[in-house]
């Protein structure tokens, strides 16, 4: 009789087990929060700092240096603020804790820049000039548009003028149209092969060649835009009615457009004048024409 008295009860004490087991399961999931709780509570909090006004690069180093995580967005505004924080999220002074995002809104200005003064450069660091006119913004710089070249007694090459002028605010990737002073005795073609395109542009400009014709070679074999072959040969006589024509390599696939040939100016300006430009040579440096 006792041993069917203790079979019966033997799933009371099955239920019984199960419960304590889940019970210790549960205390232990208690214990567990309540320690991540505790040690939370005990996690020192950081002030956020002032950054307002912060160059962007000191403000993320403010932040990584208090254990927080920086992320950018680039918002326009007044040129002055370039490159500066103008604000945070969270707002300055909000106690975060270590490991935080903190967002900095940093000032990319007006998306304009401001022309550089070309006058008296060389046109090769003009070109170089303009290419970097953006870079403290972030901007893309801008770009030789129209090249005019001119006799003069100044350094072949010289910039003499500037369309538009020094300090006028253009879109990023704009043109600014030049005027060169060229040799009044240049007058031997000058080796532009395996030149790059511009360069040999800017050199023929300093010969006072005023005429250019260029044609694709479509290859990979060669870098993009390099001079392949020009006519005349080095060495020739030029004077103002040459015409040059060169053969560029370009990437297969490639569309472009050539320029038509140009009337030639007479005379030229003096140092620091603007004239209206005439385009011997095409706008645009970009892929879709030369």
């Amino acid at each position: 009789m006792a041993r069917k008295r203790h079979s019966r009860s033997s799933p009371w004490l099955l239920l019984l087990r199960v419960l304590v087991f889940f019970s210790v399961l549960i205390w232990f999931g208690l214990a567990a929060t309540a320690y991540r709780l505790l040690e939370g509570a005990q996690t020192p909090e950081i002030i956020l700092p002032q950054l307002e006004g912060l160059r962007w690069d000191k403000a993320v180093g403010e932040l990584k240096k208090r254990g927080l995580l920086p992320e950018i967005v680039p918002i326009y505004g007044e040129d002055t603020m370039a490159g500066r924080v103008s604000g945070t999220t969270p707002a300055a002074n909000t106690h975060v804790k270590p490991g935080r995002k903190v967002t900095l809104y940093v000032v990319q200005g007006s998306g304009l820049i401001s022309v550089p003064d070309l006058v008296g450069h060389p046109s090769a660091e003009a070109e170089n000039i303009l290419r970097r006119a953006g870079l403290d913004s972030g901007l893309q710089g801008l770009r030789i548009g129209s090249l005019v070249s001119v006799a003069s007694d100044f350094p072949p090459g010289t910039v003499l003028a500037q369309n538009p002028p020094a300090g006028e605010r253009l879109k990023p990737g704009s043109p600014v149209d030049i005027t060169v002073a060229a040799s009044p005795n240049a007058n031997v073609m000058p080796d532009l092969v395996r030149m790059d395109f511009s360069s040999a542009r800017l050199l023929l400009a300093e010969k006072g060649i005023t005429h250019l014709t260029t044609e694709p070679y479509y290859t990979e074999l060669s870098p993009d835009r390099t001079v392949l072959t020009q006519i005349p040969p080095p060495g020739s006589p030029i004077d103002d009615s040459t015409v040059v024509h060169l053969v560029v390599a370009v990437p297969p696939g490639t569309f472009l457009e050539f320029p038509e040939e140009q009337p030639e100016t007479d005379g030229g300006p003096s140092l620091g004048t603007a004239p209206a430009p005439i385009s011997y040579f095409p706008e645009s440096p970009s892929p879709e024409g030369f």
